[in-house]
């Protein structure tokens, strides 16, 4: 999450209470001395307080280039955290950045964490070291750089920091080592699956040159692993799922992909594959960006949800929950992402088709207080399936689903269907629509506009690791919504102008269910 910090300082001397810009923004600013202001965001990091950066800081002088503008060179500013809010102050009297009303041609290198030792603005000591502690934070490991080049300081100097190392967050499961959850880690090791197979390194340090951005590594502190240490106690795994981040060199990711090794108290360790696929293979994670990984303990990619699963549809607090934004891959591959719980999806099928001149349009459907998915042209056996990963799901289960539907002039009878097993279940009995005249088997009919469904399903297989599947699906695409009161039978979805035009979309109006929802009962 990017935080906006202002570096707050005081102004020494001022000739006027405000300082105007001349034409040139750069010379003849009407102030004798001024301390220099700096905002900065850092790329996925939350400012603590503590926190120290480092600022070099050069202008032209009385004529003069790079002068520096603190007395220390490497000034450090220490991050102060209030009411919300994140600023920093100068450590001591001899870091302040002061501009004088003639300097000009202005350039800014921040750096953090800060180091003492770093006294040159071509040398600043980096390391990601091959052994790191959980306690410190990942955050204190690695570079983050900022440079700036301005002509005039007044009123803020905007520092943009990169990363100059990456990072690998690594989600744990709570039973990842204990069946019953709360698993006790005492340190895991992040390797290629293959050593001889990668050729980069994963802990590296050297120095860093902040006005060229070159970084010059020290091959004595490079290693091809990096281990995180928890502590003498470990770390006890009792949420669901628990971060843990490690500081890394960019590397590529070799065949065979990456191993992580947990420990446990007793020293066991239990050994988990991570970009194993051959879609892997090749990756890189570049410099500032951050690869995140879920484990399992069956090694077998299975994430699971959290019940109640959702699938938000109309406006939360007046913002569309379905757009093309939101859902981008909607319209060009029938894919719905679960927003809260990623790992869950629904996929639009098309199964039949009787016209040879219209075609099937997805659409994401936006007015007023709907937003939803949209579909046109829909016909016998086409369906939505739903996937919903599990893990430790018991025989017995019963599953409720809960969402609202809406047409004119599309399908009325539709089929809820459920993988048991290995077996695809729905259950149907003979249902009469709207219009009395139509009866069949089906799970549900609609109306002409809107309906809330609401369907249990109990699940006689177990699922120890592995998804459920619930389907809802067209059980007769040629009985379809035509008036209030009466249906008409089409051997083709309806058409108008040419092209399939019978809205189809989850909403009713006024209703209070404003989702696609899966609770476990």
């Amino acid at each position: 999450m990017k935080g906006k910090t202002i570096f707050t300082m005081f102004i020494l001397a001022l000739s006027m209470m405000g300082c105007k810009k001349n034409s040139d923004n750069n010379n003849s600013l009407e102030f004798d001395t001024l301390n220099v202001n700096f905002g900065s965001d850092l790329d996925d990091r939350s400012w603590n307080e503590g926190d120290e950066i480092g600022i070099y800081s050069l202008c032209t002088r009385d004529n003069v280039q790079d002068i520096g503008m603190s007395v220390n060179e490497n000034a450090k500013y220490v991050a102060r955290v209030e009411g919300g809010e994140v600023y920093f102050t100068n450590a001591s009297d001899d870091d302040q950045i002061i501009a004088t009303a003639d300097d000009h041609n202005f350039r800014f290198y921040a750096y953090f964490p800060y180091a003492d030792a770093s006294s040159d603005i071509s040398t600043v000591g980096v390391q990601v070291p091959k052994k790191q502690f959980h306690a410190a934070g990942v955050g204190n490991y690695g570079l983050y750089v900022a440079s700036k080049s301005v002509t005039s300081v007044v009123p803020t100097v905007d520092l943009d920091f990169k990363g100059v190392f990456s990072i690998v967050e690594l989600y744990l499961p709570n039973d990842i080592l204990d069946e019953d959850g709360n698993s006790v880690i005492q340190s895991l090791t992040l390797k290629a699956a293959v050593a001889d197979n990668f050729s980069g390194v994963l802990a590296d340090g050297g120095i860093y040159n902040l006005e060229t951005g070159v970084f010059t590594s020290n091959t004595s502190l490079q290693a091809n692993e990096v281990e995180l240490d928890f502590g003498e106690t470990g770390i006890i795994l009792s949420d669901a799922f628990t971060k843990v981040s490690l500081a890394v060199a960019p590397f590529m990711v070799p065949i065979g992909g990456m191993d992580v090794v947990i420990r446990d108290l007793s020293g066991d360790e239990t050994t988990i594959n991570i970009l194993g696929s051959e879609d892997d293979e090749g990756t890189t994670l570049a410099g500032g960006e951050v690869l995140t990984q879920y484990l399992s303990r069956d090694n077998d990619g299975i994430i699971p949800v959290n019940f109640p699963v959702v699938f938000p549809l109309g406006k939360t607090n007046d913002v569309p929950n379905f757009t093309a934004s939101t859902q981008p891959r909607w319209v060009s591959e029938g894919i719905w992402t679960c927003p809260s719980q990623t790992q869950a999806y629904a996929q639009w099928n098309k199964v039949s088709d009787p016209s040879t001149t219209a075609t099937q349009i997805l659409e994401s459907v936006n007015s007023g207080d709907i937003s939803s998915p949209g579909i046109k042209g829909i016909w016998t056996g086409d369906y939505f399936e739903f996937v919903l990963p599990v893990k430790k799901f018991e025989a017995g289960t019963a599953v409720t689903v809960k969402f609202p539907m809406y047409t004119r002039q599309g399908p009325v009878f539709w089929n809820i269907e459920y993988l048991d097993g290995e077996v695809w279940k729905s259950n149907k009995t003979n249902v009469t629509c709207y219009d009395p005249a139509y009866t069949r088997e089906a799970t549900f009919s609609l109306i002409r506009g809107g309906k809330v469904i609401e369907h249990t399903m109990v699940f006689t297989e177990a699922i120890q690791s592995g998804y459920v599947k619930i389907r809802i699906v067209c059980a007769d695409g040629t009985i379809q919504a035509d008036t209030d009161t009466k249906v008409a039978v089409r051997s083709t979805p309806w058409t108008s102008g040419g092209n399939y035009g019978a809205p189809f979309y989850l909403y009713l109006a006024g209703s209070e269910v404003t989702s696609v929802s899966f609770s476990m009962n």
